[in-house]
């Protein structure tokens, strides 16, 4: 070993880099990378085709002075009608709003992804198919368990990613936070039935107080709907001028509940939400359909 020449620095190995000359693109091979763009093709699958790189594709476009694809293009992996809340013009439109407005949220994740989801027990997931049907979807509907229910209680969700159908809701009355910040929607008085029925599917109620009444000693039918105080207010108008009944506003723990009670008044109610639907909770519609069958038979007995 020599100290003097061990103490010199080593001198590292120059290598020339190569230069990589670009690849030459034929006339005849842009005019089917152009083809192949407008058809919609993924840039990969054409970078594939004619064996060079997605940003060689890119850099033809460019060049064409093609416009540009809208980005979503290919990330919807799914069919849906995303004009279907444009307008409320329909039952099914006002009845899947007020199923929305209760059983369904929209968000947003940085104000970029936006979507809307509906979670439900899997018991009604009937209600879930219901409306993928309505809007032409095709997006699957996912069983999972969910931490505000019990462990053996099993949920079903469909959610469904698109920024048009988010905005719509948005004009039509849904808010990301409803629950302590919903009005009644403006919807056409012709639909009202349909909007509440869909309402009342999702965060109504029903049941029998026993023998509560004294003097005839009869049971009496209940019926109660969760919701904000000003849409309980402006809900309670319209069961009154539209259908005479008189409702009552309980304020209860986290939400305020407006209550119906009496036979005659629960079955006007039902009668009126329930007498033309398309579709409905199976659940409901059949307490409804026992009700209507026991006022008919008893007014059948009243006329002999």
């Amino acid at each position: 070993m020599n100290p003097i020449v061990d103490s010199l620095p080593k001198q590292k190995r120059q290598y020339k880099k190569r230069k990589s000359s670009p690849r030459k693109i034929f006339p005849i091979t842009k005019d089917g990378i152009i083809e192949m763009y407008r058809a919609n093709q993924q840039m990969a699958v054409i970078a594939k085709r004619y064996g060079i790189s997605a940003s060689s594709v890119s850099l033809v476009v460019a060049e064409s002075n093609i416009p540009k694809r809208d980005p979503r293009l290919f990330a919807k992996k799914y069919e849906v009608d995303e004009n279907f809340f444009a307008v409320i013009d329909t039952p099914s439109k006002a009845q899947i709003l007020g199923f929305i407005l209760t059983d369904g949220c929209i968000n947003s994740r940085n104000g970029k992804a936006k979507c809307l989801k509906v979670t439900i027990k899997d018991a009604d997931i009937e209600y879930l198919h219901f409306i993928r049907e309505e809007m032409k979807s095709n997006h699957p509907i996912k069983l999972g368990h969910n931490f505000g229910f019990s462990k053996d209680s099993v949920m079903a969700t469909l959610r469904i990613a698109n920024r048009t159908i988010y905005n719509d809701l948005v004009k039509a009355g849904c808010r990301e936070r409803k629950t302590y910040d919903l009005n009644f929607p403006i919807i056409p008085r012709s639909l009202t039935a349909d909007f509440v029925r869909g309402y009342f599917d999702g965060d109504g109620g029903l049941w029998i107080a026993r023998h509560s009444n004294k003097i005839r000693g009869k049971d009496s039918i209940r019926a109660s709907i969760n919701c904000t105080c000003e849409f309980a207010k402006s809900l309670q108008n319209i069961l009154k001028n539209i259908l005479g009944i008189n409702s009552y506003l309980y304020k209860e723990p986290g939400v305020y509940s407006l209550k119906i009670f009496g036979n005659k008044q629960v079955y006007r109610f039902l009668d009126w939400i329930y007498r033309n639907s398309k579709f409905s909770m199976s659940r409901k519609l059949a307490f409804y359909e026992k009700l209507k069958t026991y006022y008919e038979e008893d007014l059948a007995i009243r006329e002999l």
